[in-house]
């Protein structure tokens, strides 16, 4: 049964498909659990090339999560640089790379940082519209001398 259901035009089994790195471990435990109790050479070669697929999937996994981690850490240096758009590309990045491993812990960590951009692109237009209010003060009360 587990080596059964394929997707169409796909490789790997059904239920890889959008399984969490934790999940893909307890069935990477089963397989080598039954491999433990196997006597039967064709039964253990189908065990065997199973485990490895499981291998691949989650190191595949792992290299998704760990491309998500790189794309946020860029998104947070872009928004304490002010490059608001290139923040939310790099969130774009780091929400595909996660949603693809099957990390919804680190989904969560994507949607605290957008709504931290959006708060601090909120704060960064107000304090631009406060400072262009008080150069303008300035400059009424200066006579149009805006260098102090």
């Amino acid at each position: 049964l587990l080596f059964s259901g394929r997707q169409p035009a796909v490789h790997a089994p059904l239920h890889f498909a959008r399984q969490p790195v934790e999940e893909l471990a307890k069935d990477l435990m089963e397989v080598e659990a039954l491999l433990a109790i196997s006597e039967r050479p064709a039964v253990t070669a189908v065990l065997e090339s199973h485990k490895a697929r499981v291998q691949q999937h989650i190191a595949r996994q792992n290299d998704l999560v760990k491309t998500g981690d790189k794309m946020l850490r860029s998104a947070t240096n872009e928004m304490n640089l002010e490059h608001f758009e290139h923040a939310r590309v790099s969130l774009s990045g780091a929400r595909s790379a996660y949603s693809h491993a099957s990390a919804s812990n680190r989904l969560a960590q994507v949607d605290e940082m957008e709504a931290r951009v959006l708060h601090m692109e909120e704060f960064v237009r107000h304090r631009k519209e406060r400072a262009d209010t008080l150069d303008e003060a300035w400059s009424l009360l200066h006579g149009g001398d805006v260098s102090g």
